[in-house]
């Protein structure tokens, strides 16, 4: 995102606190763009569109506002898959095994 851009962004979030009636500190602003930098600002103005209209009793949180955008989240408890350049790269353990038997 530009310097505009992210003027956009901090005043939508801004907005969606203001909407919840919530002060947000720096470290909390700065948890908000950490969860949402990636995404293009039109995403995460609809996000704060969404959160402000479905109005839960809480504001959400950076991680569910990145959810409301659409963004994939891969939870935290799914499994870690091998990237495949890592598969390619791992040895052969069986040749490795079978060469030190005497």
């Amino acid at each position: 995102m530009n310097e505009a851009e992210r003027q956009q962004w901090t005043f939508a979030i801004m907005a969606l606190a203001a909407a919840y009636r919530v002060e947000l500190s720096d470290p909390s602003l700065e948890a908000y763009w950490l969860a949402t930098e990636d995404l293009p600002l039109e995403r995460v103005q609809k996000a704060v569109k969404r959160a402000i209209r479905e109005g839960g009793k809480f504001m959400p949180t950076p991680s569910d506002l990145r959810a409301m955008s659409g963004a994939s989240i891969r939870p935290y408890h799914e499994p870690w898959k091998e990237p495949e350049w890592m598969l390619e790269q791992r040895p052969n353990w069986p040749q490795l095994t079978e060469a030190k038997k005497p």
